[in-house]
């Protein structure tokens, strides 16, 4: 209650606003709605459209609203959203209608699961310019300090790359997310962060395997 009162006295609702937005939880390791667009929709926060953005308001009140675990709860409560902002006359009735009609659309997009060099935060000392703005952590390694980096990890010296055959040796052990059943997207539109860069020899690269119906 005291730190309420010190942060009322010494922000305005806006930057109170900001702050809430960039640091709240969204489900799925994300804080903040830039992150979440990206996670859910792969794009920008400022490029969600009506039915996006209601989405990711509505998941402000828990992790149970999830679209992943909870698709069903996640879609009433985006069209709740819309219905409150259709009576705040924030939007017409035609758009809330409209909206209420569409899908989820997600397009998942989950972090790459690589191996990075250490990185350190850069602060100007003013953590009050964090909070509003959010934080960026910063590396002070190069791309190329970063490869070999990831490089160091895969291969013995002089030798093969170890903990790849080590993972060949043990065979396939699964737990990677199925697009269908965890509701993730569409086989045919999904596209992951890997796809959007080049390839380049001895890299890993995510992969989509479609299983035949016999």
């Amino acid at each position: 209650m005291l730190l309420a009162l010190q942060i009322e006295r010494r922000y305005t609702k806006p930057q109170i606003f900001t702050m809430y937005a960039n640091q709240v939880y969204l489900a799925h390791g994300n804080y903040g709605f830039a992150a979440a667009a990206q996670f859910y929709f792969g794009k920008s926060v400022t490029d969600l459209n009506l039915q996006e953005a209601a989405l990711l308001a509505g998941m402000v009140n828990g992790p149970k609203f999830s679209p992943i675990a909870n698709p069903e709860a996640a879609l009433n409560r985006r069209n709740l959203v819309l219905r409150r902002m259709e009576e705040e006359g924030k939007i017409s009735a035609a758009e809330a209608s409209n909206a209420k009609k569409a899908p989820l659309g997600l397009h998942i997009q989950f972090p790459r699961q690589r191996p990075r060099a250490l990185f350190l935060l850069k602060t100007s000392g003013n953590t009050s310019k964090h909070l509003r703005h959010g934080s960026r952590p910063r590396t002070w390694a190069s791309r190329v300090h970063n490869a070999q980096c990831e490089n160091a990890t895969r291969r013995e010296p002089g030798g093969p790359r170890w903990p790849h055959s080590y993972d060949r040796r043990h065979g396939w052990r699964g737990g990677l997310p199925n697009l269908i059943k965890d509701n993730l997207g569409k086989l045919e539109t999904y596209e992951d962060e890997d796809w959007r860069h080049p390839i380049e020899k001895g890299s890993y690269v995510t992969g989509l395997a479609r299983r035949r119906r016999r």
